[in-house]
């Protein structure tokens, strides 16, 4: 979704869900960098006898009711945002009707996570189709029925390519571009956010004579700020405020 607007940012998506996965968050940069999080990430629960262990699994009973939320940032300072209401619980299904409501095109999403015997991810992936403004109604449905109910885990190969063939044999591939989980967390954002605290809390911090840890939520880095250095920002703070 990130790279459909072919412009430098960033595409955030978050779930808060009332179910009991609680968050799930993720976002992208346009150069394909990923990170995200969910706020359970030991929740399990098991198969319905309807469901085949190696195709699609159903979350909309973990995930279900709750808000999407989404935020894209255009790169130079401005960012849209959206939220809607969830209309399933199943992520794909209700990234499609985002995009369908908020940003007027049509489209065709699938998401699919398939597990191993072992129940670990065995292979993950997705297909996102929007119709161009005179593209083909008729043909985007066609595809969109074939990604539907478990359609994309049924035809789902370890390389894309071979994927977009199996859908669609007479797609041409244009461009590519390698995708990589990658946080843009750093000690120097860390020192940002403590800049943004009031120097009552950095004396505090200062007294304690402790180094300060500081867990990244999405990578789970941990960065251990020194009294030294938080003495420097208490310092710069009230250098500033005269």
């Amino acid at each position: 979704m990130t790279l459909t607007s072919k412009r430098e940012g960033t595409f955030s998506g978050q779930i808060l869900s009332k179910g009991r996965i609680g968050q799930l968050y993720a976002d992208c940069t346009d150069r394909g960098h990923l990170r995200g999080r969910v706020k359970v990430p030991s929740l399990g629960f098991p198969i319905s006898p309807e469901e085949d262990p190696r195709g699609r699994r159903s979350v909309a009973a973990a995930v279900f009711p709750g808000d999407l939320s989404v935020i894209r940032s255009l790169g130079k300072g401005g960012y849209n945002q959206s939220a809607v209401p969830l209309v399933s619980g199943e992520i794909d299904e209700d990234l499609r009707q985002f995009l369908e409501t908020s940003d007027q095109i049509p489209t065709a999403l699938a998401a699919e996570v398939l597990l191993g015997p072992n129940h670990r991810v065995e292979r993950a992936g997705g297909v996102l189709i929007q119709a161009l403004p005179d593209g083909d109604p008729a043909r985007l449905a066609e595809l969109r029925a074939r990604l539907e109910k478990g359609g994309l885990a049924k035809i789902m190969e370890a390389e894309p390519v071979a994927t977009l063939a199996a859908l669609a044999p007479d797609a041409v591939v244009i461009d590519q571009l390698s995708l990589a989980w990658k946080c843009r967390c750093s000690e120097e954002r860390v020192l940002a956010s403590l800049r943004m605290l009031e120097a009552t809390d950095l004396a505090e911090m200062i007294a304690a004579e402790v180094p300060v840890v500081v867990d990244c939520d999405l990578c789970a880095k941990k960065y251990e700020i020194q009294v030294d250095q938080i003495r420097q920002l208490f310092a710069q703070m009230i250098k500033a405020e005269g």
